[in-house]
């Protein structure tokens, strides 16, 4: 089982999801005596079908989650049950669902509070839709909360994960600054998370960040006017996290903004074959399509 998910790790480093899917989908399929396994081969398989533009083969994915026993109290299988849903909200810009993530986690999952790097991740998804449906209330109350987890997780000596949750933090405040005007400040806030983000090793239990740090102030710059410095912020992303399909989307409408026509083609082309497979409508497919037309 372990054997057949490892490759995934390169695939996904590389940016080959289609690989990264069929590796993961054989992990799984084998992992049926172990749900840790089998619900961190979902994660990947989640992460990777997004990126192709597969919404509807992501979704199959997480009813599968929901079909599988949760009695596995387990540090791989509490990250996947938070990330997945998460992932599936934010990759796919459904900021309202990400907001009302569910909280009753700990209901459904017993274990749930021995693992905050997990709960971190619920409420992260949390803040950054609260935000990005002008909520800035509501996204305050999840940097708080996340200011807790990170409390809990050094509590727990989840070394690691202190620093990881304490830069979900400083983005969710980051993001709520700028919705609140302050938005010098807050592009400062978010850029030094994104420093720090660098600066870290991708933890092996995730395919990715849930949402990159940088691709957010690549967005954030992006959504207030200055194209030409987003578009440096997402190929800077890139050269970490190649073929994300946000990054590249965000990259090929800044170079549109930035009035630079060759990036805006080779952009749009490259988002057009990276989710050739999509099986959903996306509005950046559709504006990458229109422009190639022109």
């Amino acid at each position: 089982t372990h054997a057949l998910h490892m490759p995934s790790h390169i695939f996904t480093r590389v940016g080959d999801w289609t690989a990264s899917v069929q590796s993961n989908r054989a992990s799984a399929e084998s992992a049926r005596a172990s749900i840790p396994n089998r619900l961190h081969a979902y994660d990947y398989m989640v992460y990777a079908h997004l990126q192709l533009g597969q919404e509807q083969a992501a979704a199959q994915v997480l009813g599968q989650l929901r079909a599988a026993p949760m009695n596995s109290d387990n540090f791989a299988s509490a990250y996947a049950i938070a990330a997945m849903p998460a992932r599936y909200a934010l990759e796919r810009g459904a900021w309202k669902e990400a907001a009302t993530l569910p909280l009753n986690v700990a209901a459904e999952y017993p274990f749930w509070n021995k693992y905050p790097h997990a709960e971190a991740v619920n409420a992260y998804a949390r803040g950054i839709g609260a935000v990005l449906i002008g909520d800035v209330a509501a996204a305050r109350v999840e940097a708080a909360r996340l200011g807790n987890l990170r409390e809990d997780a050094a509590a727990a000596k989840f070394g690691y994960w202190v620093e990881q949750i304490d830069i979900q933090s400083e983005v969710v405040q980051a993001l709520a600054m700028i919705a609140a005007g302050q938005r010098v400040e807050g592009l400062a806030r978010l850029r030094k998370a994104a420093d720090r983000e660098d600066a870290t090793e991708k933890h092996v239990v995730t395919p990715g960040p849930v949402a990159p740090a940088r691709e957010l102030l690549a967005y954030a710059l992006l959504n207030g006017g200055a194209a030409a410095e987003a578009l440096r912020e997402f190929e800077t992303v890139m050269a970490k996290e190649p073929n994300r399909y946000r990054t590249l989307a965000g990259a090929a409408q800044a170079s549109r903004q930035a009035a630079l026509p060759d990036k805006a083609r080779d952009y749009a082309a490259r988002l057009l074959a990276l989710a050739a497979g999509a099986d959903t409508s996306r509005v950046e497919l559709a504006d990458a399509r229109s422009y190639l037309d022109r």
